[in-house]
């Protein structure tokens, strides 16, 4: 855990002093007045808005956590530290910023709309699951497809993965969705099977860096 603590906090410190990025997680906040202004009441649609808002938080900032390393990289491969307390960390944060993001999108929603309670905690909800699933298949992305040579931070991902990304996130959010509008005790039908992909895809993303040639 220690380890997995210091490359958040090397991580932290890398956002603090590069503006790029912080451009890149302003995107996600653009998007809340339209939405707001769309102002559709039913339940599915405002879901569909969160796992858009985390979708976009996903592809600025968690998709290019890996490439963002650059020539660090080999540095950082070098070092005592496995991948996985590596891609444990990036995780963490990545999980952290998305959440932060849906979470406000949701607080905003909900004081533009006044709606009920159990709506804001449902809605609640499923930001904090998109953001944990988002948040893995984007780092597992970032590690399967990393791109070094970068000229900007932004640019720090790689087309096939952002590709992959949007087909990804499709998929289960059609899944997801279409199960709790069903009923919330169909959610881990889709929940499970989608946390055994993040899982596979983040072991594959490990074994990549690993052997990875920088």
């Amino acid at each position: 855990m220690g380890k997995t603590r210091a490359i958040i906090v090397k991580e932290i410190r890398v956002l603090r002093r590069n503006p790029h990025i912080w451009i890149g997680l302003v995107i996600p906040l653009v998007l809340f007045p339209i939405f707001i202004l769309l102002r559709s009441y039913e339940q599915g649609t405002q879901e569909v808005y969160i796992i858009i808002v985390s979708l976009l938080s996903t592809g600025s900032y968690s998709l290019s956590c890996i490439g963002r390393e650059g020539r660090t990289f080999p540095l950082l491969r070098s070092m005592p530290i496995r991948m996985s307390a590596f891609l444990r960390g990036k995780f963490s944060l990545n999980c952290a910023i998305n959440l932060s993001v849906t979470l406000t999108f949701v607080t905003v929603l909900y004081l533009s709309r006044r709606s009920y309670l159990s709506q804001i905690w449902r809605n609640a909800l499923v930001a904090a699951i998109a953001s944990v699933y988002l948040s893995a298949f984007g780092t597992a992305l970032a590690a399967l497809f990393p791109k070094f040579d970068f000229t900007n931070p932004m640019r720090a991902a790689s087309l096939p993965g952002l590709a992959m990304l949007y087909l990804i996130v499709f998929l289960f959010g059609v899944t997801f969705i279409g199960a709790i509008s069903v009923s919330w005790y169909l959610a881990p039908l889709a929940l499970i099977p989608w946390a055994g992909v993040a899982f596979v895809m983040l072991k594959l993303g490990q074994e990549r860096l690993e052997k990875l040639d920088v």
